[in-house]
């Protein structure tokens, strides 16, 4: 197979259960989900063979699910090219180091090419830690603002801020669940050492609310085991945990 075939071509629409299925989100394992990635759309094991994908309109629309643009990296896709992107898609790559190009459009906001420069935000931030990289301001003329646009705006720093744009901003609280927490920890942990804390354990939650039900449906031993990796970490780093009371 040539280097010229190894592009594959996607039409619109293609959603993250599309991208990854429901069924195949329990785990964390790159190694597992390379081998699903597309499968209802191209077969099982098939986009192992392709290293770009080309789509239409709102690739990575549907549910966030952060293990989508894991799934098409473990599977060797080294650029996602689409006329647009679902948005959290689209910055769950970013995080990750998946480039992702949007067709015909230059790339002119300043902390996305950071990131995207950098090799994803863990890389980012380990530079920005060290001082060797400062958060870059954005370029955004002057404009009238709505009431969030202000709260965003005075939160990262910028005189002004415009939909679409991605920033950095200081948050008073951040919230993660059963799906990825333990995926976040483990990242946590590998990255920045097991004896490294969080920046406010007062300012972080972690809910139970997407796998803890699982095995009502299915028996999934992964989503149970999720769910404990996560109340592990919370007690680690004594963490709020909200159980899901449904």
């Amino acid at each position: 197979m040539s280097r010229l075939q190894k592009v594959l071509h996607l039409g619109d629409d293609i959603n993250t259960d599309d991208i990854i299925p429901a069924n195949r989100a329990t785990t964390d394992s790159p190694e597992y989900l390379k081998h699903y990635a597309l499968e209802h759309l191209i077969g099982e094991g098939k986009l192992l063979g392709y290293e770009v994908i080309e789509a239409g309109e709102n690739f990575g629309c549907g549910s966030s699910r952060e293990i989508a643009p894991i799934a098409l990296k473990a599977a060797g896709i080294k650029k996602v090219r689409a006329r647009s992107f679902g948005e959290i898609f689209y910055r769950n790559s970013l995080n990750i180091g998946l480039p992702v190009e949007i067709i015909g459009h230059k790339l002119d906001n300043p902390v996305i090419k950071a990131l995207t420069d950098a090799g994803g935000l863990i890389p980012y931030n380990h530079k920005r830690r060290s001082g060797q990289l400062s958060i870059p301001q954005n370029e955004t003329s002057p404009r009238p603002m709505t009431m969030v646009e202000k709260i965003l705006s005075q939160a990262s720093g910028n005189a002004y801020v415009q939909p679409g744009e991605v920033i950095f901003a200081k948050v008073d609280l951040a919230m993660s669940h059963d799906a990825v927490a333990a995926s976040v920890a483990k990242l946590f942990y590998q990255h920045f050492g097991q004896q490294e804390k969080i920046w406010d354990s007062n300012r972080v939650v972690l809910v139970a609310d997407h796998f803890i039900q699982v095995n009502d449906i299915r028996d999934d031993r992964k989503a149970d085991g999720l769910y404990q990796q996560m109340v592990q970490f919370a007690k680690t780093v004594r963490l709020v945990l909200l159980p899901n009371k449904q």
